[in-house]
């Protein structure tokens, strides 16, 4: 597969256009949805991360690795400086949920 191959090399953006295909063939996939979230972070698309994370929710609510993803790269977005200040009203309210104070993923 050439996206796992990218990744291994560490060619984030490589691994993204291979998953970008993978995601509109198999979108009832929540890993695929996980896979690009997880190489659009070090390209610092945290946005893009984010809302691939939460299609992999709507697959898959209850997988707790993917909310965990999620929590860290909340966290990491929100202390990165090329945040655009009107970030979290283009969130989602689901992640907008949980990027507030007292909110938690279901259980």
């Amino acid at each position: 597969r050439r996206s796992i191959a990218a990744m291994r090399a560490g060619k984030f953006d490589e691994a993204v256009a291979a998953l970008d295909e993978l995601v509109v063939l198999r979108s009832r996939d929540s890993a695929y949805w996980v896979q690009r979230a997880f190489c659009k972070r070090p390209l610092k698309d945290f946005a893009g991360a984010l809302a691939d994370a939460q299609q992999a929710l709507a697959i898959k609510e209850n997988d707790a690795s993917v909310w965990e993803f999620v929590g860290s790269i909340s966290r990491e977005y929100a202390l990165w400086p090329g945040r655009p200040l009107s970030a979290p009203t283009q969130l989602s309210p689901p992640l907008v949920d949980l990027l507030t104070p007292g909110k938690r993923p279901p259980t």
